[in-house]
């Protein structure tokens, strides 16, 4: 145990978090004995560094309530960018967020693929695949079409029908997000479909699920680690590109849902700082003097469509057919909550009191 906390010291101190490490570690393994029942003992046998490190930033978050990614990147932020000493928080919290998500879609191809893709940036917060091996011949849908990847409650699938979104359930924090999205489908579609399916068309999520040969033992899993159900199944399916929806599952978190404007680059978002003071909604303001630009940073930017090859590509669609769906098949997450800024994202029955 001597080297493993060492190890996890090391990554704890990257991460500029400072805890009881030792308590920090001990509970984190006795919580992994718990899941799989087994004894914490046999736990550290199986323990490797990668492992470790992981723990650690696992435990990190649990302690400042904060992604570690995001730690990670805040802690080395003036070291690798200097000239970023001068700018306004809320333009250093976009190349915080930048770095972070970089980090973060390496680890995802590398955790679903085995290092198959690699990833280059195309923009602040834009990253695409490259696809050295090939790996995207090996999963062409057929013309015109698209191959997805949703994760449902199995309740909402029935022998010969379509699946829907349930419109009786979502998940409040983001409702609003959800009303603009319905509007850009409705408007990039013709289609007045209400509540809609959200699904992953991005090619790590597809390669994963499509050829689980190729992927990393376990990686479809975690799909639905989010998810808030541990009874949650995946549905990988094949659909029209006319019913779909692409947008950028980075940008959409990290612009929409945070309320702020949808910058192109770091140059574009001091811009709009030096004219507004800021770069983020006043949420309790409809008047608010930035507003217009905020939304329409999000309508040409993000919900206009997206790049095919881009990392975290996601995509909403009114509906999947029964011949559409190629496989259904159940998750290993345990119960997991599921949150943001210490906020549940986790399913609700909608107007429930």
């Amino acid at each position: 145990m001597t080297w493993a906390r060492q190890v996890f010291s090391e990554e704890m101190a990257a991460l500029g978090v400072v805890c009881d490490e030792r308590s920090a570690l001990d509970a984190e393994l006795e919580a992994m004995a718990a899941l799989h029942g087994v004894t914490r003992r046999y736990v550290v046998s199986y323990l490797g560094e990668p492992t470790v490190r992981l723990i650690a930033r696992r435990a990190a978050t649990a302690a400042t309530g904060l992604d570690a990614g995001l730690l990670s990147a805040a802690s080395r932020l003036d070291e690798e960018h200097p000239e970023a000493k001068g700018w306004p928080g809320e333009v250093r919290n976009y190349l915080i967020d930048h770095l972070a998500a970089h980090r973060g879609a390496l680890e995802y191809a590398e955790a679903t693929t085995g290092g198959r893709l690699g990833i280059e940036e195309t923009g602040l917060l834009r990253f695409r695949y490259t696809d050295p091996s090939g790996l995207a011949g090996g999963l062409d849908p057929g013309p015109g079409t698209v191959a997805v990847l949703t994760i449902q409650h199995p309740d909402v699938l029935a022998p010969g029908r379509a699946l829907r979104a349930d419109p009786a359930w979502g998940r409040p924090i983001f409702e609003w997000a959800y009303r603009l999205k319905e509007d850009s489908y409705r408007n990039s579609t013709g289609i007045d479909a209400g509540r809609l399916i959200w699904a992953w068309a991005d090619l790590a999520t597809v390669a994963a699920a499509q050829r689980p040969e190729l992927a990393v033992a376990g990686a479809i899993d975690q799909f639905g680690a989010a998810n808030g159900n541990p009874k949650a199944v995946a549905v990988l399916a094949r659909v029209p590109v006319e019913r779909c929806l692409f947008t950028s599952h980075l940008l959409f978190d990290g612009f929409v849902l945070r309320g702020r404007y949808a910058a192109f680059d770091i140059d574009d978002a001091l811009g709009v700082h030096r004219r507004f003071g800021r770069t983020h909604l006043d949420p309790s303001d409809p008047a608010d003097p930035i507003r217009d630009t905020i939304i329409a940073s999000w309508v040409e930017r993000l919900l206009g469509g997206a790049d095919r090859a881009d990392v975290r590509l996601q995509v909403c669609l009114d509906r999947i057919e029964p011949d559409e769906i190629v496989a259904v098949v159940p998750l290993n997450l345990g119960a997991r909550p599921a949150t943001t800024g210490g906020q549940s994202t986790a399913p609700e029955r909608l107007g429930a009191g």
